[in-house]
């Protein structure tokens, strides 16, 4: 029999992690954090953003030690008959050298660390998930349910490349890629149902398949390429595009498929206890209910894609937008907007804006960018306050730290 648990503390974990933020080269149409990145000199780049985002997840569901009947209800209520939940966390840190005129590639080397969770799921299956199976008798697994979780660690080689004629810039970065942790399930079809006593369990014409590394630490090798451009379309505007982590893992993996078809109503243990033999419930699951495999198996990494534009409106203010997109269950594509609005006569600026979908769906934007000297840098943006204030939204929340120090 499959049990699946909830640990009422799992988000509050993710927060303690580290994470990514994605920062792609601008020219300098307008002065920004990024702009930095375009100097002469070598520089240190550190970036890190994390994020948990929900179309269902209830803020008081996270925060609650105690899950009332009356927080359950208020959670269940919210449901959509598609739910999804994702968290992630990605952190770097990179050295750029200087710029040589005699070689056309300026280069970067670095290391990260990514962590990433997404899971769709229907309403039934989180009801059971909440209430128990007692008075949810049946789950429908006709439309997709997915729950896949990535631990890496990378060794980042980058070049960057800037053309002044075609006011063009662009870098693409190689990375080693080592694979920490890897866990895939995945429910396809089929139905799951239990009789009015609870005493019954039955499977019928099931699509049921969990996958996960089969060792410790570092389990799997290899290797990603992205990519990003930026050009001046004229004087005030700015097109990007960006193609991350388009690349693979080798995991030694362990699946387990479910048997289609079958019923399960407990198991006898009357022999074992009167000959005093050892009871062994996991050989009896795997025996009669799991099919088991292993070996090595290529796992494509999720990709991420990215189309921005950022327009000039005068020598004070911009504006920019973005369209996103992760493959990944749970995450829908993103729009962000914003309005970028210098501080004074200074180049610090601060930043306002929305963003709609993800792993979530719309939330409020605040950024701020402050300049440390004429080489360094600070970025600090956060998104989804109005989610952490309201126990009436679902959870959205965003941070993003950047530090740039000129060498």
């Amino acid at each position: 029999m499959l049990t699946l648990s909830m640990n009422k503390r799992f988000s509050l974990v993710l927060f303690l992690a580290v994470a990514w933020m994605p920062v792609y080269a601008q020219l300098d149409s307008f002065p920004s954090f990024n702009n930095l990145q375009n100097q002469q000199g070598s520089f240190l780049l550190a970036k890190s953003e994390l994020g948990i985002g929900s179309n269902f997840l209830n803020r008081d569901l996270v925060f609650n030690d105690f899950w009332s009947s009356e927080l359950i209800e208020s959670q269940v209520n919210q449901l959509n008959s598609t739910n999804r939940f994702g968290a992630y966390n990605r952190s770097s840190i990179q050295f750029h050298t200087g710029v040589d005129t005699a070689a056309k590639w300026r280069k970067s080397f670095g290391i990260g660390y990514m962590s990433l969770i997404g899971v769709t799921a229907s309403d039934a299956f989180i009801k059971t998930v909440l209430e128990g199976n007692k008075p949810n008798r049946s789950i429908d697994f006709s439309n997709p349910h997915r729950y896949e979780l990535w631990n890496t660690v990378s060794f980042d080689f980058g070049f960057n490349d800037y053309d002044a004629v075609k006011r063009r810039k662009q870098s693409i970065t190689l990375s080693l890629v080592g694979g920490l942790n890897y866990l895939n399930f995945a429910a396809d079809g089929g139905s799951l149902q239990t009789d009015s006593s609870g005493g019954r369990i039955s499977l019928t014409d099931s699509d049921i398949s969990l996958a996960s590394n089969t060792n410790d630490g570092l389990s799997g090798y290899g290797f990603t390429l992205s990519y990003a451009m930026t050009k001046e379309v004229n004087t005030s505007s700015l097109l990007s595009i960006k193609a991350e982590n388009l690349g693979f893992i080798r995991y030694d993996i362990r699946s387990y498929d479910l048997v289609s078809t079958t019923s399960f109503e407990g198991f006898d243990v009357t022999t074992p206890i009167r000959t005093g033999d050892e009871i062994n419930l996991q050989d009896s699951v795997e025996d009669q209910f799991i099919t088991q495999d292993s070996g090595s198996r290529i796992v494509p990494f999720p990709a991420r894609l990215e189309i921005g534009y950022q327009h000039t409106l005068s020598s004070q203010n911009a504006i920019e937008a973005s369209l996103s997109y992760l493959h990944f269950p749970g995450y829908m594509p993103q729009f962000e907007g914003l309005y970028l609005q210098r501080i004074g006569q200074s180049q610090a600026l601060w930043k306002i804006g929305a963003r709609l979908g993800g792993f979530g769906g719309y939330a409020l934007r605040l950024g701020l960018e402050l300049p440390m000297g004429d080489t360094s840098g600070l970025q600090l943006d956060i998104a989804g306050a109005e989610s952490m204030a309201s126990s009436n939204l679902p959870v959205n929340w965003f941070g993003r730290f950047g530090l740039i120090i000129g060498l």
